[in-house]
């Protein structure tokens, strides 16, 4: 996930849509006061020219104690929890996989259960 406050948006990475690629891509253009979730280490050593805090940032609910902390693959709902009106105005940026794509591991793990089950 990367909170821009220099461009104005949030990037909510779901899982399996080259994000980390995309999220190594955009994390060159963003500010000192920007955010961006850590990476596997791996990954991490492949972030160039990056100002950004990279971070895992938590936040504890005064009211019920709950501990909300960003990762990786955070939704966007606890993005708003942390940031609250800071980033209500922000574009919110996603990656989607092809549709297609999506679908055929889904129904090719079902063919090899419907096979196993005979």
């Amino acid at each position: 996930m990367i909170v821009s406050h220099k461009h104005n948006f949030v990037y909510v990475k779901p899982g399996k849509t080259a994000g980390s690629s995309i999220e190594l891509a955009i994390s060159r253009y963003c500010g000192p006061q920007d955010m961006i979730t850590k990476l596997r280490p791996r990954e991490e050593t492949q972030r160039v020219d990056c100002v950004a805090r990279v971070e895992n940032p938590r936040f504890v609910n005064v009211n019920s104690g709950n501990i909300i902390e960003l990762q990786n693959h955070s939704r966007y709902c606890d993005a708003l929890r942390i940031y609250g009106e800071d980033i209500v105005d922000y574009d919110v940026v996603c990656t989607e996989r092809n549709p297609w794509r999506k679908q055929f591991p889904r129904f090719s793990g079902r063919a090899i259960d419907a096979q196993s089950v005979r």
